[in-house]
């Protein structure tokens, strides 16, 4: 299966190329007119959106997506699932790392300004095999290791290309 995201639609294909589901955001549990969504097909199967409303996550059997138990308080731009399982979350001005546990996130971790983390929205998020996080913006990228305080923004100065990583670049 695929699943595509657009603001005025959420999509799910079939390996044939067949269109098994379309309906527009708000029909599916999702906010309407959010110009950048990320879906999040995970290993074991789950399907996974940002939204305005936290961390969603789909119910194949209510077929809309929900808000998921345990999850903190806020939009989320960016998610990625990390090598052991775990997934990370980009809120503003903090990423958080959460296990999935009988249906619940459990944070585990939060890197906000404390450790150095920017203020800024980031739109783009992957995890590397080594547990290092990396967040995309409008000013750079953010490196999140694996250890409290292992923060670094890199930007033009440091000798990225451009400034801006959109969320198709990381």
């Amino acid at each position: 299966e695929v699943w595509l995201a657009h603001p005025r639609a959420v999509q799910r294909w079939s390996a044939g190329g067949e269109r098994q589901h379309s309906a527009a955001p708000r029909q599916v549990g999702l906010g309407q007119d959010v110009p950048l969504r990320q879906l999040l097909c995970t290993r074991d199967g789950e399907v996974w959106a940002t939204d305005p409303q936290g961390v969603m996550r789909w119910s194949a059997a209510r077929e809309r997506f929900e808000r998921v138990p345990g999850d903190g308080d806020g939009a989320v731009s960016a998610i990625a699932e990390a090598e052991d399982g775990t997934l990370w979350v980009s809120r503003p001005a903090a990423l958080e790392q959460c296990r999935r546990t009988q249906g619940r996130l459990h944070r585990l971790r939060r890197v906000a300004g404390a450790e150095g983390y920017p203020q800024l929205r980031a739109d783009a998020l992957v995890v590397g095999a080594d547990g290092v996080a990396w967040a995309g913006a409008a000013r750079g990228v953010v490196r999140v290791g694996p250890h409290p305080g292992d923060v670094e923004v890199l930007g033009t100065a440091q000798g990225l290309p451009v400034q801006e990583v959109l969320p198709q670049r990381l």
